[in-house]
């Protein structure tokens, strides 16, 4: 069974491509990993808005199919990084961005290069090295599968759900997401009453976390407080618990905001948003950044230890 285009393209990031990558944008590979994390689901989804039309899809299918996407950046990704506009792949891949983005290239870039911690500009180069790689994964699924136009489209609309939940939060309305109709996660509008039941939901949620960080009474004082068939779980083995959204804490200098955006955990920093995985922690809840095993943040009550690309920074403390 053939893998996801999210999980395809990950695997073409090599330990030399991003190295490369970060050496030709003189940034770190931590922070070119997160912007990667960023930029292939913008382009897919941005392919995947066009999917459900055949007359829009049409150059977009002959750029992935063309003789200049011959494949070869599959066997050496690193050929991405030298795919200057100049070069037929490079070419190819200009024409992409172009057809996908139209003219919101530029801020899509620049939100990029925020959510990174990159400088200015190195947003768009990402997405210029990004683009081939997209390019070759697509022509590779075409080749090999024998796909038409309606062929490719029906296999991008089959994952653009796993596409939407890979898209960062708030890069979705640069792409225009809720004109397409793909359900990026958002909260409903308060005209309809569909809001109430997730917001006594998520209310119940911040209770119950708010909850178990005050310092607990003896067990059986407190059993008879606990919901009925509710027990926390043994400390060597509890997966981290889910925290509340908004959740605002200082550390030092650094001020972090913690929380969920659907089902993703979203980290906030001076540097820009990274999504959260839980891990296993003896207590308290531990997130560790998707695409940057140096930076974490875990947090029991009001209390946490914020680590970014490796540096650990003092204790951090929630805001009253």
């Amino acid at each position: 069974m053939a893998t996801s285009l999210l999980d395809g393209l990950k695997s073409m990031v090599t330990p030399e491509f991003l190295s490369g990558a970060a050496r030709n944008l003189g940034e770190s590979e931590g922070a070119v990993a997160t912007g990667l994390g960023a930029a292939f689901p913008a382009i897919l989804a941005g392919i995947v808005a066009k999917a459900g039309d055949s007359q829009a899809m049409r150059p977009l299918f002959d750029l992935i199919s063309s003789p200049a996407n011959d494949g070869s950046v599959i066997r050496d990704p690193r050929l991405a990084l030298s795919a200057t506009p100049q070069s037929p792949l490079g070419a190819a891949a200009s024409k992409l961005l172009s057809g996908v983005f139209g003219g919101q290239s530029s801020p899509i870039g620049d939100w990029i290069s925020r959510f990174a911690g990159f400088r200015s500009g190195s947003g768009s180069t990402l997405l210029s090295m990004a683009a081939p790689l997209v390019l070759g994964l697509l022509g590779n699924r075409v080749r090999t599968g024998g796909l038409n136009p309606g062929g490719l489209g029906n296999l991008l609309l089959a994952e653009k759900d796993s596409i939407m939940r890979a898209l960062p939060a708030g890069l979705g309305s640069i792409l225009g997401i809720k004109d397409i109709g793909i359900s990026a996660p958002r909260i409903p509008a308060p005209s309809s009453k569909r809001w109430l039941v997730p917001a006594l939901a998520a209310l119940a949620v911040v209770l119950v976390v708010w909850a178990l960080g005050r310092n607990r009474r003896p067990a059986d004082q407190a059993g008879g407080e606990m919901a009925a068939g509710m027990a926390p779980p043994p400390a060597d083995t509890a997966a981290a618990p889910a925290a509340p959204a908004d959740m605002k804490f200082v550390c030092g200098t650094e001020n972090i905001s913690f929380g969920h955006v659907g089902d993703r955990a979203v980290l906030t920093t001076s540097l820009g948003s990274l999504d959260l995985r839980p891990v296993t922690t003896a207590s308290g809840a531990k997130y560790v950044a998707v695409t940057d095993s140096t930076t974490s943040f875990w947090n029991k009550g009001e209390k946490g230890t914020l680590k970014l690309k490796g540096k650990k920074y003092p204790e951090c403390t929630l805001e009253k």
